[in-house]
């Protein structure tokens, strides 16, 4: 056979291709031969291509918000009785041939067909009927409100097609360790349970994107939470968590975060380095502070801080300016950062139930935009106690600012943070410091100021503003 081959390419380079003996008709013949085989390739690879079916490799993205996906977890219903067997069970897809569901009892959770040992299998050798057939693979599984006291047995080779599981609404205790088996899990809703504690294997989740614990009986964030690299939303809310661990810095693809209506009195600084974050809901807790490093939060568009214990709001927060909605409501309030109007994407202001005698004269910059919230405040309502007052250095010389009174405005134009290394009597001045509601720069020492009645929000609701004027835009003030 080989002598015979041999003799064949011979004759066809010998008698076909150098025939001539010319070298230009050799070539010739060498690129119309090239040619004609590069021809033959591609058309037999195309032709492969339309015979075989086209793989899906385009993946969904998904855009989490906390309400819209809070109300899509509890109106979408992906139940189907399919999921469910009988007695209550997952039935799976067989794991070699996904086309008929895994016999219920199979050691090797295959269809009949695909059994490893059929005469081994317990169920399998009794019984010779067929499997059901699976149609579709479905990537949603819905069993809330469903009353279930632990998890369906074989929950963990429903397989990595599966990207929602919510569990919400049940009475469970323990989420079984075979859930990190779903590693294409991205949605995972285990909120109105009686969780106290989530398996170590949750950190084989690699794409879970959204974690929702909230309503269960967890003391602290488990470890496995940390090395979940694609987690967005994490909704801790309604436990008994007493603080926040460093350990938050490692997720920097979070963008929501609810910590709200535990027992946490501080918060780490840590947390300040999500500058990816877009919602911060801490409310219902016993925070005495915030700090001011929240102003790197420089993404924040939603802050929620209120039912807490605050003094006082951070200065920083005028640094978050994509920041559109800020609850304090329930707090000890006294007064507000004199800059908090000048947020430019500022869109709903709550304050209710604090200690204000008024507000911010910044606020009309966004009059036409702003829904203020203010009820339950010791505001002035009426112009018979309207405050005047003049506030010259000791010197005398009001034209000329003070050292001191230079300092605080650069500290606040820089936005250098309010350390304890800064004297104790600038830390009172800055700490006091307003904005001039004319020139927008501030002031510190000498400046006056008056409260007046004005309207800041669509409804037309007259609230007192406190307004204050530098020395260079205050008649008579020289």
């Amino acid at each position: 056979m080989t002598d015979t081959l041999s003799e064949f390419f011979s004759w066809a380079v010998h008698d076909v291709i150098f025939f001539s003996g010319d070298v230009q008709t050799t070539t010739i013949a060498v690129a119309i031969t090239s040619s004609l085989c590069c021809s033959i390739v591609v058309a037999v690879v195309h032709f492969i291509a339309l015979i075989r079916p086209a793989a899906d490799r385009v993946k969904a993205k998904r855009n989490f918000q906390r309400y819209e996906l809070k109300a899509s977890a509890s109106s979408k219903k992906y139940f189907s009785p399919i999921w469910l067997s009988s007695n209550g069970r997952v039935q799976v897809p067989c794991v070699k041939c996904g086309s008929y569901y895994a016999d219920e009892g199979c050691w090797f959770v295959t269809c009949r067909g695909c059994c490893f040992s059929t005469s081994q299998c317990p169920t399998h050798h009794k019984s010779c009927s067929g499997s059901q057939p699976c149609s579709t693979r479905q990537s949603q599984l819905d069993l809330s409100d469903t009353g279930l006291q632990s998890c369906p047995s074989r929950l963990g080779f429903v397989g990595a097609h599966l990207t929602f599981l919510n569990l919400n609404n049940n009475k469970l205790s323990v989420v079984p360790a075979e859930i990190g088996c779903l590693r294409g899990l991205q949605v995972l809703s285990l909120e109105r349970n009686l969780i106290s504690e989530l398996p170590d294997t949750l950190a084989s989740l690699t794409e879970l994107q959204c974690l929702d614990i909230g309503h269960n009986q967890l003391k602290n964030i488990p470890a496995s939470v940390w090395k979940l690299q694609c987690l967005q939303e994490l909704h801790v809310s309604h436990n008994a968590l007493e603080e926040i661990p460093a350990e938050i810095s490692r997720l920097q693809q979070l963008l929501v975060l609810d910590v709200s209506y535990n027992n946490i009195n501080s918060i780490c600084d840590e947390l300040y380095t999500l500058f990816q974050l877009k919602w911060l809901n801490t409310s219902g807790n016993k925070l005495v502070q915030l700090s001011e490093a929240i102003g790197h939060l420089v993404n924040l568009e939603l802050l929620d801080i209120s039912a807490c214990d605050l003094h006082v709001l951070p200065r920083a927060v005028i640094c978050c300016t994509k920041l559109t909605s800020l609850f304090c409501n329930t707090n000890r309030l006294s007064n507000l950062p004199s800059q908090i109007g000048l947020l430019p994407c500022l869109s709903r202001l709550e304050v209710m139930d604090n200690q204000l005698p008024h507000l911010p004269y910044t606020l009309t910059v966004l009059q036409s935009s702003l829904i203020l919230k203010a009820q339950g405040n010791p505001l002035v309502q009426s112009v018979d106690y309207m405050v005047y007052r003049a506030c010259p250095d000791k010197g005398g010389n009001c034209g000329l600012p003070s050292l001191k009174e230079l300092t605080g405005r650069e500290i606040i134009k820089r936005h250098i943070p309010f350390t304890s290394s800064l004297p104790s009597v600038l830390q009172d001045l800055l700490n006091q410091a307003g904005c001039c509601s004319e020139c927008r720069a501030p002031v510190v020492e000498q400046f006056r100021s008056e409260i007046v009645l004005a309207e800041v929000n669509p409804y037309g609701c007259t609230v007192p503003l406190y307004k204050q004027t530098c020395a260079l835009h205050s008649s008579g003030y020289t």
